[in-house]
């Protein structure tokens, strides 16, 4: 008889760089916030009011979680990252020293669906007419911009050093993507 081995984890977040469990000296949570059990928050993370920080979640240090944010379970905010006017589903990475929905001109906001992954320096502007929507599961590289009004599809990947336009239209398959950004470089 073999054994096969136990699959890991539906999700698996890093322990906090600091050894901190629930919030450490020095993080600002705002009385109204609402962060249920087992969240972690690293020194100097700001958590603004009537935010809300699913269980399991980690908020690295100096992160700025904005008024009126939701951030689903078990998800991974890195150190330095901003997050305003936007919604974030269960098990999103976002990496360190992102920028989520900081366009401050735009009345829309920035959905980022369940499992996504957004590498460092990633930046999402909020949506000017409607809202910029990352589907469930979609990888982005580092360094990648998202213009506002953006649709990315589900399991979509992005690249270290693309950016979508402004108003795209929304992209549906991983193939279609690599396809327009390899047509845009030349």
């Amino acid at each position: 008889m073999t054994k096969t081995p136990k699959p890991p984890p539906k999700y698996v977040r890093p322990p906090s760089p600091f050894e901190v469990t629930g919030d450490a000296p020095g993080a600002v949570v705002h009385p109204s916030a609402k962060v249920e059990d087992h969240v972690t928050i690293d020194p100097g993370a700001v958590i603004g009011p009537r935010a809300g920080i699913g269980s399991g979640t980690l908020i690295g240090a100096t992160a700025v979680i904005g008024p009126d944010v939701q951030i689903g379970r078990n998800c991974t905010i890195g150190a330095g990252v901003t997050i305003m006017h936007a919604f974030v589903g269960d098990g999103v990475t976002i990496q360190t020293g992102c920028r989520i929905g900081q366009n401050g001109q735009a009345t829309g906001r920035v959905i980022i669906q369940d499992g996504c992954e957004m590498g460092a320096g990633t930046i999402v502007d909020r949506g000017a007419a409607g809202d910029t929507v990352i589907g469930e599961r979609t990888r982005i590289d580092n360094l990648v911009q998202i213009g506002h009004d953006a649709m990315v599809g589900r399991l979509c990947r992005l690249f270290a050093q693309s950016r979508s336009e402004e108003h795209t239209s929304e992209l549906q398959s991983p193939m279609y993507l690599v396809c327009r950004l390899l047509l845009e470089k030349k």
